[in-house]
C-alpha cells in the first residue's frame, strides 16, 4: 500500500501517513518512509519554480507533495532575515481553519512592523534568505490518543519535545541516515 501512495505522492494521503507515523518509525524497515519525508531533487525543484510563481502572482501556495512541511506564502512575509534560524510554535489556534492566517499574523508582529525597501535591501549588513514553513503535528497527536485508546485504554499523552525525541528516536546503527533527512533534521534542530 505505501509503495502505491509512494508512486502518487499525492497530499491527500498526508494525514493517513502522519496518523501512523509513530508506528511506521517503530518498524524494522524505517526506509519505507524516506519518500514520504524526503523531497527529490526533482520535487524540489518544482516546489521553488511554483513558490516563485506564487510570490509573483500574490496566489497562495499550496504543495501537492505528500511532506510534512507545508509552505507558507504571504505578501507580507520578509523574503530575509537577520538569523540563521528562528523558530515559531504554536500550541493553539483560535480558528484552526485559519491556522495559517493565525501563524502569520503572529510572525509579523514578533518581527514589527517591516518597510519592505528595509527587508529587501542588498546593503544590509547580513542578509539570509528565509524558507517560510510550517510542521503540523495535529494529526500525529491525535494518532498516539487515538492508539492510546484502542491497545492500552485511555491515558493522557502529553505532546512534549521528549514525546516527540522518544517518536524521532532510532537506535539501530543500520538506519541512522534517518538523521540525514531534512525535515528530521528540522526536528531535532528545533
Amino acid at each position: 500500500m505505501l509503495e502505491k501512495i509512494f508512486e502518487l505522492n499525492d497530499i491527500k494521503y498526508q494525514e493517513l501517513l502522519m496518523l501512523d507515523l509513530p508506528r511506521f518509525l517503530q518498524l524494522p524497515r524505517i526506509e519505507r518512509l524516506y519518500d514520504f519525508l524526503e523531497r527529490d531533487a526533482e520535487e524540489q525543484a518544482e516546489i521553488e519554480r511554483r513558490l516563485r510563481q506564487s510570490q509573483a502572482s500574490g496566489e497562495e501556495f499550496k504543495p501537492e507533495y505528500c511532506n510534512f512541511e507545508d509552505f507558507l506564502n504571504h505578501s507580507d512575509l520578509p523574503p530575509y532575515s537577520d538569523t540563521m534560524v528562528k523558530y515559531h510554535v504554536k500550541e493553539k489556534f483560535r480558528d484552526f481553519h485559519n491556522h495559517q492566517g493565525e501563524v502569520i499574523n503572529e510572525i509579523l508582529g514578533r518581527e514589527g512592523k517591516h518597510v519592505k525597501s528595509e527587508y529587501l535591501s542588498e546593503t544590509r549588513a547580513k542578509n539570509i534568505e528565509v524558507e517560510h514553513s510550517a510542521i503540523d503535528f495535529s494529526v500525529v497527536i491525535i494518532g498516539e490518543k487515538v492508539r492510546s485508546v484502542l491497545e492500552q485504554g485511555f491515558h493522557p499523552v502529553n505532546f512534549n519535545d521528549q514525546n516527540l525525541a522518544n517518536l524521532f528516536y532510532i537506535e539501530d546503527a543500520e538506519f541512522l541516515n534517518f538523521y540525514d533527512l531534512e525535515v528530521t533534521r528540522k526536528v531535532v534542530d528545533f
